[in-house]
């Protein structure tokens, strides 16, 4: 057996509140450039499966631009520590490391137009700032001037080289290279300095800063050519960018305008509103922006939601959605043609990838950690940490909403009978049609795991139980004082997954400690002990594929096994799958599995069984 890389769906932007969030393009209109909590994320607008994410950086990246040559990304952390790794390949060769070169948070980098050099600017502890060449590392300048850390940094694309970076301080600070050295200090914002950028001709820069104002700049001395009008917005600005032929400048504000600019005027031209609801909403406050082409734009929401707009046609606009948070939730539901995978998070929030595309789920939600998903006869139900079981119908969330006795550890369903399991402290409830008709309580025990099958209802304990009860599909209210007919003691570990196969004649038992026991139902005892044993970490999820030879697994040790019930020692490994863990996996067809984790990406694996 073999596995082939298929796709990958790739998270959107993490964002904070009053900090910028820079997003860059490859020049070509065809990808944009951001980091989430643990991804370098290098998206294709077209295609959303060709996308690339970079996750060997060991804490969260900051930054991340892609090279003028368009071979090399350069990304930056919370370290400090600069990495340059190749795109034009798919092995991400490592080109050069530099470790906590900063020695604090890195806010931003810059390329030199000829693909050689690099200037990092953030919170360092000795210096706000590093120029360093590609080739080797070594010191090519010093960036000096700021008494407080540096928001951002660009660079001069054509000689004489300058390189122009603004801060906390307030101050805009000159300096002539190549090597880096400071010229001069510039004052003319009042209050925090967001960002700094040259047009790519060159000939003008400009800064906008927390004080809402937009000034440019001459190229080469920096003199103040004057202060751009104020347009619609009127409030802080955190991001700008200027069109690929230097006609046109663009600002994101904390008001969700994006405001354009005639540079050669000093003028406000075209505007565009992005607020979801009301001016109070700050989840659509602009905070970063870039230019794909001379017509449109890409910029980001503090939600993390990405925009796409088109200078010619203001109403005009594409949102381009995806999980900002880590992934704990998955679920797929076959449709008439590629069916449809969900996704939910710590943070509560749940998406749906349909036709190659990210789709939001309508209405008020979970607030909080998903646990899982079970499909229901018209819909999905999802359960979440806020002590809930919720039913999402046609990609809303519909009125029925059930709370349940304790905290969810976990869902199942028998769809055909819109027959819902719900695992919650000490017991399992038991919904059918969205009413609660039993619940079967486990008096000193704490149940983890449950899945149902045709009659059958298994259930995983912390005491390293598996509990399987037979129960009439017209009565299972009878549930509530059943006992077990099957009672597996093997398990030497807690049991935080149960999965029977379609026939309902296996069940996977996945443990805390990363092994998986199979139990035979109908002759009640065990067929494979200890040879799906090859994780290291909590099993997280378990998904048999429709002919019930083979089985999926997912665990917080970052990979992912496909494993043979014919020939138990023979196994697919998919290794590192997900930075921070694999938290899911579903079947699409098949010979295709959906990975999801922590790093907030689902991932498609084509498997070749032999």
């Amino acid at each position: 057996m073999s596995y082939n890389k298929a796709g990958v769906y790739p998270p959107n932007p993490v964002t904070t509140r009053g900090r910028a969030c820079k997003i860059s393009s490859d020049g070509k209109g065809e990808k944009l450039v951001y980091v989430n909590e643990k991804a370098v994320v290098i998206r294709d607008i077209r295609n959303l499966a060709q996308s690339i994410t970079y996750t060997q950086h060991l804490t969260p990246p900051t930054i991340a631009r892609l090279s003028p040559s368009g071979y090399y990304c350069a990304s930056a952390d919370a370290s400090g520590t600069v990495r340059v790794w190749d795109v034009a390949g798919s092995d991400q060769i490592l080109k050069l490391e530099s470790k906590s070169l900063l020695g604090g948070r890195a806010n931003d980098l810059a390329w030199d137009s000829e693909s050689k050099r690099l200037v990092v600017v953030g919170e360092g502890r000795e210096s706000f700032g590093k120029a360093i060449l590609v080739d080797g590392g070594t010191s090519c300048g010093e960036i000096s001037g700021h008494s407080k850390a540096i928001n951002a940094v660009t660079l001069r694309p054509k000689r004489p080289f300058r390189a122009v970076t603004c801060g906390d301080d307030g101050n805009i600070v000159l300096l002539n290279g190549v090597p880096y050295k400071f010229s001069k200090i510039i004052k003319s914002h009042s209050s925090f300095i967001n960002d700094v950028q040259y047009a790519p001709s060159g000939d003008v820069f400009a800064s906008v800063g927390a004080d809402g104002k937009v000034f440019l700049y001459e190229g080469a001395e920096g003199d103040i050519k004057g202060e751009l009008s104020a347009g619609a917005s009127s409030s802080s600005l955190y991001g700008l960018a200027f069109s690929p032929d230097s006609a046109s400048l663009a600002t994101s504000s904390a008001s969700s305008i994006i405001q354009l600019y005639d540079p050669s005027t000093l003028s406000a031209t075209t505007s565009f509103n992005l607020s979801f609801s009301s001016s109070s909403d700050p989840s659509s406050q602009q905070l970063g922006l870039t230019y794909l082409t001379p017509q449109t734009l890409a910029s980001v929401s503090l939600s993390g939601a990405l925009h796409i707009l088109d200078t010619r046609e203001p109403d005009r606009r594409t949102s381009l959605l995806g999980p900002t948070r880590g992934i704990t939730a998955t679920g797929f539901v076959t449709g008439e043609t590629e069916g449809t995978f969900w996704a939910g998070g710590f943070d509560g929030g749940v998406k749906r990838l349909e036709e190659n595309t990210w789709k939001d789920v309508v209405g008020v939600g979970h607030g909080g950690q998903l646990v899982g998903f079970a499909n229901g006869v018209d819909g999905v139900w999802s359960a979440g940490w806020d002590d809930s079981v919720r039913e999402v119908k046609q990609g809303e969330y519909s009125s029925n909403t059930l709370p349940t006795g304790a905290q969810p550890t976990s869902i199942a369903s028998l769809s055909a009978k819109d027959l819902v399991a719900v695992s919650t402290g000490q017991a399992v409830d038991v919904l059918v049609s969205g009413k609660k008709v039993a619940s079967r309580s486990f008096e000193g025990e704490r149940v983890l795991s449950v899945d149902l099958a045709d009659g059958l209802l298994a259930v995983g304990t912390e005491a390293n139980k598996v509990y399987v009860f037979e129960f009439s599909k017209e009565a299972p209210e009878k549930l509530s004082s059943a006992n077990p007919t099957t009672t597996f003691t093997d398990n030497r570990n807690p049991v935080y997954v149960v999965s029977f196969n379609p026939e309902g004649t296996l069940l996977a038992a996945g443990e805390s400690g990363g092994k998986i026991q199979v139990y035979d139902i109908t002759g009640r005892k065990i067929k494979i002990s200890g040879r799906w044993g090859s994780h290291t970490g909590r099993i997280t999820s378990l998904r048999w594929t429709t002919d019930g030879k083979h089985c999926a697994s997912s665990s917080l040790d970052t990979n992912v096994f496909v494993w043979s019930v014919e020939r138990p020692l023979r196994s697919i490994k998919i290794p590192n799958a997900h930075a921070g863990g694999a938290t899911g996996v579903e079947w699409v067809n098949p010979s295709r599995l959906a990975s999801a984790g922590s790093d907030a990406t689902v991932r498609f694996w084509d498997i070749v069984f032999h």
